[in-house]
């Protein structure tokens, strides 16, 4: 059981800054043109009904999406010397509040806001564990009475940032088994990811937390796991459950939009639609898609360079080759990397593909209808209403920075 609270603090000094805005005129790489409107939706959608659970089942290959990503601006930190500006040191995440941008960056820590037109507002938040203050941020979102929230892992608290920016209190994440990053709100409950341990059985559980309890939304069982040492790296991970093989099965979910919680899992394509009114079933969305078999060689190309792990005043990598003969790899790699909502109901769905190999965004409407896949485009991490999107880059440097894109359909 978990309890919530929150209490108003101290409000916080502002600094004002510009941001080099960055026009450009292209196309986002890799989008085929499209004419004018929304794109006919592929046939070969089955609805069925299964107590009470609308099954939406989207049959057939790919269907091209003719939209085109134009780049509108880039947003870069203001923080260079002499008036310069650079990338973000890490955007970790961002939301949108009406014509504002709140731009999480997890390693300075603050929060920037800008307009739209590219102008910063204003700084907030610091390092620290008092009001306004943050210490390991993972995620913002927009609060349900305004203003914005931001969970902060080390803290263990979602700390609220008013309309103003100025503190509104703080949510004590004391009692929840946090598991990695994600939040987001199901009406006024926040939702979060959890980690359960029950005898030898690991569960991913995502979770409502009400003013007195707790609500599990959506559990994933994970396949046994164990302790790993990786001599490459000189790194022992294990403990508490173990560590899972690769490709195992993950919860991925999404409140955006205020249209429910969704939530996928699994290593078939299903999106579960969960309504805000009592967290129940309401639809599952799928494709009839085959599924992807896992191999050691795609197990190692996932990893890159190496499986990175971050250490106090830097990280080690392991060798990609050491980490999949000690940690395996689970059959069947889950196709959904990544869910988000557009305000407008409709919903962009990641798919898994092998490190280098073009990416694949496939859109639904809101009543689960497949529309068509984009190729090449970079799932968006917020949407500016439904003709603008921010899609976080890196440039030769490597370092990470925000574009705003406009989609011409």
């Amino acid at each position: 059981m978990s309890t919530t609270s929150r209490d108003a603090r101290r409000t916080s000094t502002t600094s004002l800054a510009r941001l080099a805005l960055v026009t450009a005129g292209v196309a986002f790489p890799l989008l085929a043109m499209s004419s004018c409107g929304r794109a006919a939706a592929p046939a070969g959608v089955a609805r069925t009904d299964s107590a009470g659970v609308e099954i939406v089942t989207n049959a057939g290959p790919d269907h091209p999406l003719g939209w085109s990503l134009d780049s509108v601006l880039s947003l870069r930190s203001p923080s260079g010397q002499g008036g310069d500006t650079i990338g973000f040191l890490a955007a970790t995440d961002v939301a949108v509040l009406g014509d504002r941008v709140i731009v999480l960056d997890a390693s300075t820590p603050a929060l920037f806001v800008y307009d739209t037109l590219g102008a910063m507002e204003g700084r907030y938040g610091r390092k620290g564990n008092g009001p306004g203050e943050l210490m390991m941020p993972g995620n913002v979102m927009p609060a349900p009475g305004g203003g914005v929230d931001v969970l902060d892992i080390m803290n263990r608290r979602i700390e609220g940032f008013g309309t103003t920016m100025a503190p509104s209190g703080s949510i004590s994440l004391r009692n929840v088994r946090l598991w990695g990053g994600g939040l987001g709100f199901a009406g006024d409950a926040p939702v979060l990811p959890e980690r359960r341990i029950d005898g030898d059985a690991v569960f991913l559980d995502l979770v409502a937390l009400g003013p007195t309890d707790t609500t599990v939304i959506a559990s994933l069982r994970q396949p046994p796991g164990k302790d790993v040492h990786f001599k490459s790296c000189g790194m022992s991970l294990g403990g508490g459950g173990g560590i899972p093989p690769l490709f195992s099965p993950r919860l991925v979910w999404t409140t955006e939009g205020g249209h429910g919680v969704l939530v996928s899992g699994g290593t078939t394509y299903d999106i579960d639609v969960y309504g805000t009114d009592g967290l129940s079933l309401r639809r599952r969305i799928r494709r009839d898609l085959p599924p992807v078999q896992a191999t050691k060689e795609l197990a190692v190309r996932s990893l890159g360079e190496g499986m990175k792990i971050g250490i106090p005043g830097g990280t080690r990598v392991c060798d990609p080759e050491e980490v999949v003969e000690q940690q395996g790899f689970a059959p069947v790699i889950p196709p959904v990397t990544d869910v988000k909502v557009a305000p407008g109901g409709d919903i962009w769905v990641e798919r898994w593909v092998p490190k280098g190999d073009p990416s694949l965004l496939d859109v639904f409407d809101s009543a689960g209808v497949y529309l068509g896949t984009l190729t090449g485009a970079e799932m968006p991490v917020a949407f500016l209403g439904e003709d603008r999107v921010i899609v976080r880059r890196t440039d030769e440097m490597d370092v990470p920075f925000l574009t705003i894109y406009r989609v011409v359909r």
